[in-house]
């Protein structure tokens, strides 16, 4: 018998598929039948019951072998951290963390640091980020997967920390991943609040938004009010229409087809269709709802588990996607999650005298920039190589030539990230597709 989990964790039916091919349903799951809100609840009283829950999920996942957990200095990482720290003695929880050189994540090492100091049962192991930089695809294989994973690009920084886990006997991994879908608003009710015809309240909303983020006022009413009310053909542009989904680089639309794309494949399978599903599907009432529920289908999975460490005995665990915490934190009032200029409000709350404070109250943390942009200028020989020798032809999917000019202009810091993403989704899919040819081959 196989069990079919994906769609249960997406918030589906779980499906039993016997040998004989009859299909049994075991159990039904709806998040929204699950998620009811709550009422009448302070931010201290949330944050006590939050505690409760994310530690009782901490501690399920220790049971079984040796635990380490990511360490990163952020807010998330440093919550799994602290509690799994005083669950484990007498055994030592494992720390792995990257640290960098590299000017904007240098200063990072001093909130891992802060962590440390506080004492506990913790085993610290230092690993060197500025050698696992993205796109760094060419020194080891990329091992086998079955579909293509648009996170790719991160592959290096996965494999070193499941790398060492696995010299060290580990056999859980924790990671901070998921705590932005649970611990914070996606701000997308401002577009329910215009759809409801209250622009004051939407207008105000956003004032506070903009001066916590320092960001125009339109900026944010634009992206989190007004676009995910519009139709496709507003949302990318009367230009991107007439060209029939095509976007323009650099400036490239979330769903806008990318001009690399070949036309005959576009229509084929239907591109510009399932662009127009997906807003519908995202501009359902209430919009706010709609993105969280994409948010929890998308986080379904993990693709450096199945992939890096399964093969080696070990499972990553990401303990903010407890289901009892998912439910409990998206049953709680919008204003306990989302207060403009204090990031992840509950999580803060809930922390209070477990995280050093510096970083409970960390108003910012750096990005990864500069990982990627140093990563994917070093590797540009490599990867325009790859595309080069790449069997996709086959497929008829892409104009190499228009691919690899954008992959040199990007990689000169032409484009944004959106529009970057569209190149490493596009990079993912060859490197799976030559994967699986040679494995055919093989």
């Amino acid at each position: 018998m196989s069990i079919d989990i994906s769609r249960f964790l997406e918030g589906g039916t779980l499906l039993a598929l016997y040998p004989d091919n009859r299909v049994t349903k075991i159990w039904s799951w709806d998040w929204l039948k699950q998620i009811q809100p709550i009422e009448n609840i302070t931010l201290p009283e949330a944050g006590s019951q939050f505690i409760h829950l994310f530690r009782q999920g901490i501690a399920e996942r220790s049971k079984n072998g040796k635990i380490a957990s990511h360490l990163s200095g952020g807010m998330d990482s440093s919550s799994v951290v602290c509690i799994a720290r005083d669950l484990l003695p007498p055994e030592k929880l494992i720390t792995l963390s990257l640290v960098y050189q590299i000017r904007s994540l240098a200063g990072e090492t001093d909130y891992i640091q802060m962590v440390i100091a506080q004492g506990g049962a913790i085993a610290l192991y230092y690993l060197d980020g500025d050698a696992a930089l993205d796109f760094q695809w060419f020194i080891d294989q990329i091992p086998e997967h079955d579909e293509p994973y648009p996170g790719l690009f991160h592959l290096a920084m996965e494999k070193v920390l499941v790398d060492l886990a696995s010299q060290l006997g580990v056999t859980t991994i924790f990671t901070g991943g998921g705590s932005e879908l649970i611990t914070e608003g996606n701000r997308y009710h401002l577009a329910d609040l215009i759809r409801q015809g209250h622009w004051n309240t939407a207008l105000r909303t956003a004032r506070q938004w903009s001066q916590a983020k320092n960001q125009s006022l339109w900026s944010i009413l634009h992206q989190f009010g007004i676009e995910p009310l519009l139709p496709l053909v507003l949302r990318e542009g009367i230009p991107t229409s007439l060209r029939r989904g095509y976007g323009s680089w650099p400036k490239l639309g979330s769903l806008a087809i990318p001009p690399w794309v070949l036309p005959d494949f576009a229509r084929k399978y239907e591109m510009r269709h399932k662009a127009e599903a997906t807003i519908h599907q995202l501009n359902q009432y209430p919009v706010e709802q709609s993105f969280n529920l994409l948010g929890l289908q998308t986080a379904c999975g993990n693709w450096a588990s199945w992939y890096l460490a399964a093969s080696l005995g070990i499972q990553i665990s990401q303990p903010f996607l407890d289901p009892r915490l998912i439910i409990y934190c998206l049953s709680l009032p919008r204003e306990l999650r989302e207060i403009p200029g204090i990031p992840k409000p509950l999580l803060q709350e809930a922390m209070k005298g477990i995280l050093p404070e510096p970083i409970r109250t960390r108003r910012f943390k750096r990005n990864f920039n500069e990982v990627y942009w140093k990563g994917l200028r070093q590797n540009l020989p490599d990867l325009e190589e790859m595309v080069r020798q790449s069997s996709i032809d086959e497929l008829g999917i892409f104009d190499k030539s228009q691919l690899i000019q954008v992959m040199r202009q990007h990689a000169i810091g032409i484009g944004d990230v959106r529009s970057g993403s569209r190149i490493s989704s596009s990079l993912a899919l060859i490197a799976w597709f030559d994967r699986i040819k040679k494995t055919l081959v093989l």
